[in-house]
């Protein structure tokens, strides 16, 4: 399963520009290791 959450008008900034930008996490439960983590 996947779980996707969009924020809009949140302010946010990368490298000090104003250009749009977004953040991005991926978080397993289980199912997530270093040896699949290696291949993706």
């Amino acid at each position: 399963y996947v779980m996707i959450v969009l924020k809009g008008s949140v302010p946010i900034s990368f490298g000090g520009t104003k250009h749009p930008a977004a953040y991005g996490e991926l978080v397993s439960i289980g199912g997530l290791g270093p040896d699949v983590n290696k291949k993706l």
